[in-house]
C-alpha cells in the first residue's frame, strides 16, 4: 500500500513539474516568470528564418500563439537547422524554455521542444486589431494581429530592412511596420496612399510599437492609392486644442445614452479623463493631462472618435 501511495505521489510531482502555462498568464504576470523555465504549447505564427538582420549572424526570432489569445517571441542567438525545419508557420510546438525580457519584449529561449502537430490554420490564431489597439504594446506585445491602415511614408532601407508608417483610417494615429529583408517583402511593393492589410507580430522598439510581418502574404492591398483623410468625427469639440476644458457636442441625442468617454495617448494607452454632462453638452476637464495628441472615444448611440490636442 505504501509503495502504491509513493508511486502515486511521484506521478503527481512529475505532472506538476511539466504543467503547461498559458501565454496569457505569463504575459499578465511577467515579474513572476522572468528567469523561470516553463512549458508552453502553441502554434507558430511567424517561423524561424523570417526575421533577422542579414548584416550579422542569423538568429532565431519567431512568434508563437496559444489558445489564450496571446503570443510570445521566441529567441535564440543561434539559428539552427532544426529551427528552420520545425519552427515553421502552422506547426504546433510543445516547448520548454526560459522566460526573459529584452528591451520591453518578453521572450522565451528554447531549451527543448517537440512538434506536436502541423497544418494549423493561421487565421484561427490571428487577432483582428485596430492600429489604436496595437499601439498599446504594453498589453499586446507578442500577439499576432491583423490590422489595416493607409501607407503614409516609406523610409529608405538600411542594412536590416526598412520601416513603413501606417496611418489609422479613423483616428489619424500612426504606427511603425518594420520589414526585415529576410521576409522577402520588398520596399517597392508599398505605395504611399494605399490602403493595406497587414498580418504581423507586435513588438516594442524604443518604447514604441513595432509591427513585424513575416511573409509576402502578410501584406495585401485593400484598395489603391487614396487620400489619407480622417473621416468626420460626428462630434464637435471646442476649443481644440484644449488648454483647460472643452465642450463636446453630439449630432444626436447620444449624450442621453452616454456609456463613457475614453482617451488614448499615441501609444494606445488609456489616459484618465474627468468629464460631466450638462444638458446636451459634455464638459471635459484637462485635470493634469500632459500636452500632446490623443484619440477621444465617446460611446453614445454609437461610438464617435476625434483627434484631441492638449496644449
Amino acid at each position: 500500500m505504501k509503495k502504491l501511495l509513493l508511486f502515486a505521489l511521484l506521478i503527481l510531482v512529475f505532472n506538476a513539474s511539466f504543467a503547461q502555462i498559458q501565454i496569457a498568464e505569463i504575459q499578465a504576470n511577467q515579474s513572476s516568470y522572468l528567469g523561470q523555465y516553463v512549458w508552453i504549447e502553441g502554434v507558430i505564427t511567424i517561423g524561424a528564418g523570417r526575421l533577422y538582420s542579414i548584416s550579422g549572424t542569423p538568429y532565431l526570432k519567431a512568434y508563437i500563439m496559444d489558445e489564450s489569445g496571446m503570443g510570445l517571441q521566441l529567441y535564440d542567438p543561434v539559428l539552427s537547422i532544426d529551427y528552420l525545419t520545425d519552427i515553421v508557420r502552422g506547426n504546433k510546438i510543445l516547448m520548454y524554455g526560459e522566460i526573459l525580457e529584452f528591451q520591453g519584449n518578453l521572450e522565451m529561449i528554447p531549451d527543448n521542444y517537440s512538434v506536436s502537430g502541423s497544418g494549423f490554420n493561421i487565421d484561427d490564431y490571428t487577432i483582428p486589431m485596430s492600429i489604436v489597439q496595437a499601439l498599446n504594446w504594453q498589453e499586446n506585445e507578442g500577439t499576432f494581429v491583423e490590422t489595416t491602415g493607409i501607407v503614409l511614408s516609406i523610409e529608405v532601407p538600411n542594412e536590416s530592412g526598412y520601416t513603413v508608417i501606417l496611418e489609422d483610417e479613423v483616428t489619424g494615429l500612426d504606427i511603425n511596420v518594420f520589414n526585415y529583408f529576410t521576409n522577402d517583402i520588398l520596399s517597392e511593393w508599398w505605395e504611399i496612399g494605399s490602403h493595406v492589410k497587414v498580418l504581423c507580430g507586435i513588438a516594442v522598439y524604443n518604447n514604441q510599437t513595432s509591427l513585424y510581418p513575416g511573409y509576402q502574404e502578410d501584406v495585401s492591398i485593400i484598395t489603391g492609392t487614396c487620400n489619407p483623410v480622417i473621416p468626420e468625427a460626428g462630434i464637435t469639440i471646442s476649443p481644440n486644442p484644449v488648454s483647460d476644458m472643452a465642450l463636446i457636442k453630439f449630432p444626436d441625442d447620444s449624450e442621453k445614452y452616454l456609456q463613457g468617454i475614453t482617451l488614448y495617448n499615441t501609444s494606445g494607452q488609456i489616459t484618465p479623463v474627468h468629464f460631466e454632462v450638462r444638458n446636451k453638452e459634455i464638459i471635459l476637464y484637462r485635470s493634469g493631462i500632459k500636452s500632446g495628441v490623443y484619440l477621444l472615444e465617446c460611446k453614445g448611440l454609437k461610438p464617435y472618435y476625434s483627434k484631441l490636442i492638449f496644449n
